[in-house]
């Protein structure tokens, strides 16, 4: 009925379901609430998590709070705890999985692409799309960056004009007004620029 890989899934989950505790919650609808050991627990050290899942017999539809299902597209093992406590018949897999969607799939002829056109003329009586000459790269070498990545390059975007690091202003970090003004024991003053540690290797 189903590929080999999927057979030995379903297996596999229906297997673990029947590790699960399942207590039935709805009361006219299938929703369930199943207590799952989490892995690596060992003895009184174990814990316990509880999923909430919802099953749709009609339409062969169900949900998880696990979300094993809408990540994988498979029923996970609480879908199949579930379903075991009600005695609901089905596998709850998708067609998608079925020995004859699969030989649909590939048995089809795969032809090349220059069976539909070489792709160098356009179509007849069709408009011909070109790139932008204006974003053509006609210079050699690596394309130049225009943003601003840290500080050590932010005199080179103004232009080469004088930028202080430490305020923003047009002048020298040296020069700043924020950094405060020391005098010496000569009687002459200094402006006090703490000077950047350099990388030991």
């Amino acid at each position: 009925m189903y590929c080999n890989k999927m057979t030995e899934i379903l297996e596999k989950i229906s297997t673990k379901g029947t590790l699960h505790r399942v207590e039935f919650m709805g009361n006219q609808d299938f929703v369930f609430e199943v207590t799952v050991r989490v892995k690596g627990g060992v003895g009184i050290g174990s814990s316990t998590v509880t999923m909430e899942c919802q099953l749709w017999q009609e339409s062969n539809k169900y949900e998880c709070s696990c979300n094993k299902p809408k990540l994988l597209h498979l029923p996970c093992s609480h879908v199949y705890a579930a379903r075991g406590k009600v005695g609901i018949e089905g596998t709850y897999m998708s067609p998608y999985y079925l020995k004859e969607k699969a030989l649909a799939t590939w048995s089809g002829e795969l032809r090349g692409w220059r069976v539909l056109a070489d792709f160098t003329k356009p179509p007849p009586n069709e408009p011909d799309w070109i790139p932008d000459p204006e974003t053509k790269i006609i210079h050699q070498g690596r394309p130049k960056s225009h943003r601003i990545r840290n500080d050590m390059v932010a005199k080179e975007a103004t232009g080469g004009e004088k930028f202080c690091l430490a305020c923003g202003g047009g002048h020298l970090r040296k020069d700043c007004e924020s950094y405060p003004i020391h005098r010496n024991a000569d009687d002459t003053t200094e402006r006090h620029v703490p000077q950047r540690k350099s990388k030991k290797k």
